[in-house]
């Protein structure tokens, strides 16, 4: 009594898992009491039970994209949204459904990612010290073609005319997609390794309006990933006022103090 460690299991990223359909209503543990208290916590919990095998996001992660899609459509911040790291698809079909719902204007969600697995890490990609590829969630895993998983979830959620995939890796399609994106309202930062954090934010955080939001996946994960917000916020002389989600997941909304001086375009 009072010694019992908590089973923490990770699903085999190699292996394109399905959840039991008797298990697809059930909620996820780790969401705090005070995400669960929030508003449209109905709505949300109805469009989880959709997107929840085709996300590895938390709960509260999740919760967290779907209040802040929904503050900005509400708000009316002008933009268009765009996730890199797209992965199966469940947080971009969320995003997108909550837009359906609540925004005043057209708006696209630019879902990008290799959709065929992760890239090659560095050897500042590490969890807890481990180096990217020996913890099971390195190069060539979590592919996930877009017949078979994020054209299926946006199907079901009826939000195929909202969501543009672009595949390929960050540092070839963002710079050719940016001009096409114009400004955005909310980016979803899901890239994992250092050199795909540096690539999202150097090709589109100059797109980003003042008052829009920027949620970070892997910040507390992934060591790659927290040295490269570091990095960024040392070279633009910046401060991003990171606010936590869960153990890993952070957000910030780019104010003053956020918006580089210098070119946030320029070479890292």
């Amino acid at each position: 009594r009072g010694r019992v460690r908590p089973v923490r299991h990770i699903p085999d990223p190699r292996v394109d898992w399905t959840l039991p359909e008797h298990l697809q209503t059930f909620m996820v543990s780790g969401i705090s009491d005070g995400v669960m208290s929030n508003d449209g916590l109905g709505e949300f919990q109805s469009w989880l039970a959709i997107v929840r095998p085709y996300t590895f996001l938390s709960e509260a992660r999740l919760f967290s994209l779907y209040r802040l899609t929904k503050e900005i459509c509400l708000e009316d911040i002008p933009g268009n949204f765009v996730e890199c790291g797209t992965c199966k698809g469940g947080a971009a079909a969320l995003i997108a459904a909550t837009i359906k719902r609540y925004s005043q204007r057209p708006r696209k969600l630019y879902a990008f990612d290799t959709f065929e697995g992760m890239p090659e890490p560095t050897e500042v990609d590490r969890a807890n010290g481990v180096p990217a590829n020996d913890t099971g969630f390195g190069s060539g895993t979590l592919g996930a073609p877009i017949e078979t998983n994020l054209k299926v979830v946006c199907q079901a959620l009826d939000v195929e005319s909202i969501v543009v995939p672009v595949k390929g890796l960050f540092k070839e399609t963002l710079p050719r997609e940016r001009f096409n994106i114009g400004d955005i309202a909310l980016l979803h930062a899901d890239g994992d390794w250092y050199e795909s954090t540096i690539d999202i934010f150097q090709n589109l955080y100059s797109q980003i309006r003042l008052g829009a939001s920027i949620q970070i996946d892997d910040y507390g994960h992934w060591e790659g990933c927290r040295k490269a917000i570091q990095d960024l916020q040392s070279q633009w002389n910046v401060q991003f006022n990171l606010k936590p989600i869960d153990y890993t997941g952070v957000w910030f909304q780019k104010d003053s103090v956020a918006t580089p001086k210098c070119d946030a375009d320029a070479s890292f």
